[in-house]
């Protein structure tokens, strides 16, 4: 950026302020919403600036920035795919990225809160978004490495949620494929830790909004070698067909899904599962069938 419209950040906090709440006015988003979606988007398009194309968001983030209708994440999952990078090498990065100048007012002070737990390596940051001494915004990071996928990284343009000058234009983010989203939520909804069921009710609310996209197709065989990759790597066995993982699933998913997108005729578990399970149940029969053109082996 050449020449700043915004000499303080104060003045920049000021400005940044009035554009978001006109974008919350003209899209009917929330103010507080908006405010950390443009922070998150300033810090992804660091970390996509840096080279080597090793950088892949996922999560709920990745799958906002695919479907327009998607619930808000207020985190950001990432992977690093460098097979000769550490942990620790990753962290180094995202810290140097954080504190590079240039690209916007923002400083990103990038620290470690502590190990991810399970089958998956990693670590959870806490990431904050600071303007001059003040810090103005603060989210969670998880940062994977070693996690392996079935389908093809989507790379795709996404502008800025708010538009405002001193913000350097967002370089193409790279996106966890979404076939492999769709087998690590299946697997999700069904695996269980100290013999207790998922509460992961919101992730079937992401199957139902993901098959219900017009711009999106499921392979599936990707998608039953992607569930053969997530129930070796958890340890676990997949249903033979959706069904509702626990008791509580009847009365808690539909109070999540009353409060999501999800189409008013699907909010019931029952219609849900059944939606969903029009693309994933004949991969999941086949699976158990032993046909292998599904399974990856």
């Amino acid at each position: 950026m050449t020449g700043k419209a915004y000499p303080t950040p104060a003045a920049f906090r000021r400005a940044l302020t009035d554009r978001t709440k006109q974008a919350s006015t003209a899209s009917g988003r929330p103010f507080q919403e908006l405010r950390r979606l443009f922070v998150l988007h300033c810090f992804l398009a660091r970390v996509f600036d840096i080279p080597g194309e090793r950088w892949i968001l996922k999560g709920g983030t990745s799958l906002a920035v695919q479907l327009p209708n998607a619930r808000f994440s207020r985190d950001l999952d990432l992977l690093n795919t460098a097979a000769d990078l550490t942990i620790d090498g990753c962290i180094t990065e995202l810290k140097e990225a954080g504190r590079a100048q240039g690209r916007d007012p923002f400083i990103f002070d990038v620290s470690e809160r502590g190990r991810l737990t399970g089958a998956t390596h990693g670590v959870t940051l806490t990431v904050r978004a600071l303007l001059g001494s003040t810090v103005f915004e603060q989210f969670p990071l998880d940062l994977t490495t070693g996690l392996h996928f079935t389908g093809k990284v989507r790379v795709l343009h996404s502008d800025f949620p708010v538009s405002i000058d001193d913000v350097g234009p967002p370089p193409p983010m790279r996106l966890y494929p979404v076939v492999d989203q769709v087998a690590d939520k299946v697997a999700a909804m069904y695996e269980q830790h100290n013999g207790r069921t998922s509460g992961r009710y919101r992730d079937l609310v992401d199957l139902v909004l993901i098959i219900g996209a017009d711009d999106i197709t499921i392979d599936p065989e990707q998608l039953g070698a992607a569930l053969r990759r997530e129930q070796r790597r958890r340890g676990m066995t997949l249903p033979r067909k959706l069904v509702p993982p626990g008791p509580d699933w009847q009365q808690k998913y539909t109070l999540e899904a009353m409060r999501s997108p999800v189409p008013t005729s699907l909010r019931s578990l029952t219609r849900s599962l059944e939606f969903a399970g029009q693309t994933i149940d004949p991969v999941l029969a086949r699976f158990h069938d032993g046909d292998h053109r599904i399974d990856g082996r």
